[in-house]
């Protein structure tokens, strides 16, 4: 599914009352009211998005230079007020490579977390969809830490099904009785090397 040329892919308002889904980037950009924080989710490749980001979301410009960088590697970073972190996730985009992960990567205030990609990331779409179904943080970190947990579990279980592939593997070479598929070393092996390129 192609990313909407102006770049707000979705976005919620938290407020004590509840949770209000916005419908575009003037919402994101109207005064903040009485609402506990928002969260937006853009595509930073779209001209409206950065132009939004620039003019209207008060975040500090050397957070925005830092967190635009095209091959920003995994970080979390202050400046001033606004937290940085960037994550990189499995890919389960169709068509393409696990190993070539994603990347994620969120400005955070009191008031405000915005996330960007480029790639679709699924950690944001499954968190989008707790939120719908009911999810409700109180604060920008909270929402950051269900993101988090998106993003370190299929990780984990990508990293413990390499593993066990590689311990099957040595298993094949030890017994005598048994050829290895040198082809199957050779992809595990280059599925490390994306691995260790990208964390």
């Amino acid at each position: 599914m192609a990313a909407p040329a102006h770049g707000f892919l979705f976005g919620f308002s938290f407020t004590a009352d509840g949770v209000r889904e916005l419908r575009g980037l003037e919402e994101a950009a109207a005064p903040a009211g009485p609402e506990s924080f928002r969260w937006i989710n853009l595509d930073w490749r779209a001209d409206e998005a950065q132009r939004w980001l620039r003019e209207q979301s008060g975040f500090d410009p050397h957070a925005l230079r830092a967190a635009l960088t095209p091959r920003a590697r995994p970080r979390a970073s202050h400046f001033g007020e606004v937290l940085l972190v960037v994550l990189r996730a499995v890919n389960f985009n169709e068509g393409q490579a696990r190993e070539d992960l994603v990347s994620l990567r969120a400005l955070l205030t009191n008031r405000l977390i915005v996330t960007l990609r480029r790639a679709r990331v699924r950690a944001a779409e499954n968190v989008a969809a707790e939120v719908r179904g009911g999810l409700v943080c109180r604060e920008p970190v909270e929402l950051l830490a269900h993101l988090l947990v998106h993003v370190t579990v299929p990780m984990h279980d990508f990293l413990e099904e390499i593993g066990e592939k590689l311990d099957a593997f040595e298993d094949r070479v030890a017994d005598p009785e048994q050829t290895p598929d040198r082809t199957e070393i050779a992809d595990l092996r280059r599925q490390l090397i994306a691995l260790r390129k990208s964390i």
